[in-house]
């Protein structure tokens, strides 16, 4: 038998849409920088109006030129964490889980994975970078010191 599903308040299911709606916002932006900030790298300058981004990058981003000619992007939520990003998709896989869970565990079965194969892909990539970059690296560190939240980590 199927569990007996819990009757929630209409504004619980608002509030996960709009959580939902903010946390792909961001994500988004945070993606459309930095393909926007590598195309005018590589000369091109992209058009983009599709929503929900609805400012474009800023025509002289913040970034670190490292000696080695690569830069990073320094703007935006890429100033505030390495991989807010990867934050946003796992606040997805939560807000699904939330409005999922009369389901039961499987619900969480969703957030689980992406919390730990985002947390794996960020440390995997920060030892590629790591290798790659050396002491530039660590300038990057730095600059940007959390890794998923602003503050926190």
């Amino acid at each position: 038998r199927a569990p007996a599903m819990t009757a929630r308040p209409a504004g619980w299911y608002v509030a996960l849409v709009c959580a939902l709606l903010v946390a792909y916002w961001q994500w988004d932006i945070a993606n459309a920088d930095k393909n926007e900030f590598r195309a005018r790298e590589r000369g091109t300058v992209p058009r983009r109006a599709l929503f929900p981004t609805f400012r474009p990058l800023r025509r002289t981003p913040r970034c670190l030129r490292l000696e080695s000619g690569r830069t990073f992007l320094l703007e935006g939520m890429w100033g505030r964490a390495r991989k807010f990003h990867y934050t946003m998709d796992a606040a997805m896989a939560l807000v699904i889980a939330l409005a999922a869970n009369e389901a039961g565990p499987t619900a969480w079965a969703h957030f689980g994975f992406m919390v730990l194969m985002l947390v794996h892909r960020a440390l995997r990539d920060e030892r590629h970078c790591r290798q790659k970059y050396g002491g530039e690296w660590e300038a990057y560190l730095r600059a940007v010191p959390w890794r998923f939240v602003p503050g926190v980590w």
